[in-house]
């Protein structure tokens, strides 16, 4: 079986419009650059409620943020036996509500936000993590790296 990157995005959410041609695309280049060659990728985009409602729910924690990542193993009985570094499967949550309000905030544009949202779930997906300050500093440069190297195509995330 070849390897694919198989990605879903679902909007669930009606703060802002969203180019999803684009932030496949978008999500497709950050997985080549990180190496990963096959991947079975689930984004939803949701309110600030929502979110509030699943970190709550699967992280027992009350309060909403800017994004989740779930991993999972790979549906296929192929992927299961070939898993790597370079395959990835999880779902992604991105809060579209925090991403106006972080918009605002850090006077970075709305585009920039989901897109550093979708940069940010998918290190948690690759091993990242962010809780040590060591940690955090390490995701922090790999982020803005993801960001440069996407550059201009960035501004084309939010109709």
């Amino acid at each position: 079986m070849r390897p694919s990157l198989d990605i879903t995005l679902k909007d669930l959410q009606k703060t802002i419009p969203l180019n999803a041609p684009q932030i496949h695309k978008i999500a497709k280049a950050i997985l080549r650059r990180e190496g990963i060659r096959s991947a079975e990728l689930s984004v939803v985009f949701v309110t600030r409620q929502r979110i509030r409602g699943l970190n709550r729910k699967y992280l027992r924690r009350d309060h909403a943020t800017d994004v989740l990542a779930f991993a999972y193993e790979p549906s296929s009985q192929n992927e299961r036996h070939v898993k790597t570094k370079r395959t990835l499967c999880g779902d992604i949550i991105i809060s579209t509500d925090a991403a106006v309000q972080n918009a605002k905030i850090y006077s970075t544009g709305r585009s920039r936000e989901i897109v550093l949202y979708l940069i940010h779930g998918i290190l948690h997906l690759r091993g990242f993590d962010d809780h040590k300050p060591q940690d955090i500093k390490k995701m922090r440069g790999k982020e803005q790296a993801l960001l440069d190297y996407l550059g201009a195509k960035i501004k084309q995330c939010v109709l």
